[in-house]
């Protein structure tokens, strides 16, 4: 995740992200990348709710 960036809280379908201190300028409908832990992945993955797209 940029620097900068906090994850303040989440649920199934909702995550708040703090972008205040944020080391650059992130807008609506910009992508954020961060990583899981292997609990938080395990959910995504068997939710379908959530997207997969496998790359290869």
């Amino acid at each position: 995740m940029q620097e900068g960036v906090e994850i303040i809280g989440s649920s199934q379908d909702v995550t708040v992200i703090d972008i205040t201190n944020a080391s650059t300028s992130v807008s609506i409908g910009d992508h954020l990348e961060f990583s899981l832990r292997y609990e938080s992945l395990v959910r995504a993955m068997i939710s379908p709710y959530i997207e997969k797209v496998y790359v290869y």
